[in-house]
């Protein structure tokens, strides 16, 4: 009987000891470079037909729009492109850009969204969370900024002999 108590106490001890835990720690990283993407690029902008001395003032309010998608934290500024003497703007900030531009001898006008008014027309986005538990968190998404573009190219001018012409314009977003 004494062997049978020395075996049962012995199993008991070995039983405690192999009730324990251990740990170990390891790092979760990731490496993020914020951006602002292109969602829905702009599409064109048509005065249509003009009439040199007799045509009225062509307003397209809202000609066409854009909208970005940008990561959170980030402080974007807004501006059109200025490359030559037939295109100029506004400096970039965060105001309504400007833009003027010479089409077949014809002066027209530009102007964006502020940048606190392409967010409100657009999407605050959603921050990450964690969910309580290990479950039911929230991913992030992007705010979106969506800038309106109005153009007006003013009546009574002279205009030139150059025809149908166009050129390119470009929106631009620094972040």
């Amino acid at each position: 009987m004494k062997k049978f108590t020395l075996i049962a106490a012995a199993l008991a001890f070995s039983a405690a000891a192999s009730a324990g835990t251990d740990q170990t720690n390891f790092n979760v990283s990731v490496s993020v470079t914020p951006v602002c993407k292109i969602k829905t690029g702009a599409s064109d902008i048509n005065f249509g037909t003009y009439t040199p001395f007799t045509q009225t003032t062509i307003t397209l309010a809202n000609a066409t729009s854009a909208t970005f998608r940008c990561s959170h934290g980030l402080t974007p500024t807004i501006g059109f492109d200025a490359s030559d003497a037939a295109r100029t703007a506004s400096a970039t900030g965060t105001g309504a850009p400007t833009a003027e531009g010479v089409l077949a001898g014809l002066r027209y006008t530009m102007t964006g969204s502020t940048v606190a008014a392409a967010l409100s027309a657009g999407s605050a986005g959603t921050v990450a969370v964690a969910g309580a538990g290990g479950t039911g968190g929230v991913d992030s998404v992007a705010k979106e900024y969506t800038f309106s573009i109005s153009a007006v190219m003013a009546g009574g001018q002279a205009g030139d002999t150059s025809g149908t012409t166009s050129h390119q314009r470009t929106l631009m977003m620094t972040y």
